[in-house]
């Protein structure tokens, strides 16, 4: 696998279409901590969820989600592999629940 060397050229890409798709660095340590940025895409990288936004002036920026206020929600996680409902997970916390009070007596 050959690999490309960057190039120096500023990188622009269209804004994102919807609305309300800003997203904001909430990572305390990060230089851009606080900066908002309009949301194009979320991709994959080795692994790793990235952010693809521009800023005010076009500029395209790369990310990674984990210092952005997107959240990954549990269904992002295990995709379609999971074999338990929500409906099943009720059901054993009220399992479990029904246990623990019966070692209370």
């Amino acid at each position: 696998m050959r690999l490309q060397r960057r190039t120096a050229t500023q990188h622009t890409t269209k804004k994102a279409t919807k609305e309300g798709n800003i997203i904001e660095i909430i990572h305390p340590f990060h230089p851009d901590a606080g900066k908002k940025y309009e949301y194009v895409c979320k991709t994959k990288f080795y692994g790793n969820d990235y952010v693809t936004c521009t800023d005010k002036q076009g500029k395209c920026s790369i990310f990674p989600a984990s210092i952005t206020n997107l959240h990954t929600t549990s269904v992002e996680l295990i995709g379609s592999s999971c074999a338990m409902t929500i409906e099943d997970f009720m059901k054993l916390k009220e399992l479990t629940d029904d246990i623990l009070r019966s070692n209370d007596m």
